[in-house]
């Protein structure tokens, strides 16, 4: 049974063939913002394209925001307000002939290592993506864990640093705000002169001015490693995952293994609790391969 995975970005749109474990036809396409019934006919355009070539049994869309997979709507989408609120995954599918199922992109991201990735076989499994922002997921028991009101896992708006850092949710001191590509450029003025932070435009560059050995870089790593630390001991604190999985950006960097993950012990509440936190191993395709596996095993 084939299911095609969508992963909708604020401007571009990936998706992907699932055929049982067989990762394939890859295509992306350029996304551009309208209102809701163009985009809706943008998406759907998309799909056709695949529909075309192949019969499929059924599509999965993954997209940033908290929304209800059941009703197949989105409350609050970060990249694309316009669809709030809206009928989105039933629209889609009255579009396109075939069932659409709407899931949120951390969950479809941790679905999919959980299910062919770094978190195969395993009970309890924390997704995190480290990037522009932090997303999160939680697969228990091989099911997705979305709370009783679909928007459980929000993992990056754990607050660690009470009247810290503003996130852009509103509130202060969230893991979001202070471990984020975002939050590694907002925390530049803290660590560097006038004049040298505002030669700084990327989380990037103060990971190579690290790597160069630059002080005030290797001072803003420091606090990042510790509030990583904070992070990942609270997460097991709650759960006792039997892995963490990192995707994202961010986690990429060799800084966050060699230097931030040696540090959770350090703040972990018993030595028997295991620390095991893993690369993500599908890459930039794992939302789009989660959301078509939601989609393969969803009962519409």
């Amino acid at each position: 049974m084939a299911t095609l995975g969508i992963d909708i970005g604020g401007t571009k749109i990936f998706g992907v063939i699932v055929d049982d474990e067989t990762i394939r036809n890859e295509s992306r396409s350029a996304l551009p913002q309208k209102e809701y019934g163009a985009f809706i006919e943008e998406c759907a355009g998309f799909i056709r394209g695949y529909l075309s070539k192949e019969k499929i049994d059924a599509v999965g869309v993954c997209i940033a925001g908290a929304l209800d997979p059941v009703a197949g709507v989105v409350f609050n989408s970060p990249n694309i307000a316009f669809i709030d609120n809206r009928n989105f995954a039933g629209d889609l599918s009255a579009k396109v002939g075939v069932k659409v199922l709407l899931e949120n992109d951390a969950n479809a991201f941790v679905y999919a290592e959980c299910v062919l990735g770094a978190g195969r076989w395993k009970e309890c499994v924390i997704g995190l993506t480290i990037g522009t922002g932090v997303g999160g997921g939680i697969v228990i028991g091989g099911k997705v864990h979305r709370g009783a009101d679909f928007v459980g896992a929000e993992l990056g708006h754990m607050i660690v640093d009470q009247g810290g850092v503003l996130c852009g949710c509103g509130r202060k001191g969230c893991v979001e705000a202070l471990i984020s590509g975002t939050a590694i450029l907002n925390h530049v003025p803290k660590y560097f002169s006038p004049a040298r932070a505002s030669e700084i435009g990327s989380a990037e560059e103060v990971f190579d001015l690290l790597n160069a050995g630059d002080e005030s870089a290797t001072m803003l790593f420091s606090d990042y490693a510790r509030w990583f630390a904070i992070s990942m001991a609270n997460y097991i604190a709650i759960f006792n995952p039997d892995v963490i999985v990192l995707g994202g950006g961010i986690s990429r960097q060799p800084f966050i293994f060699k230097s931030c993950v040696p540090l959770v012990k350090d703040h972990l509440f018993t030595d028997a609790a295991r620390v095991i936190i893993e690369p993500a191993v599908l890459g930039p395709e794992a939302g789009a391969v989660g959301a078509a596996l939601l989609a393969k095993q969803a009962k519409f």
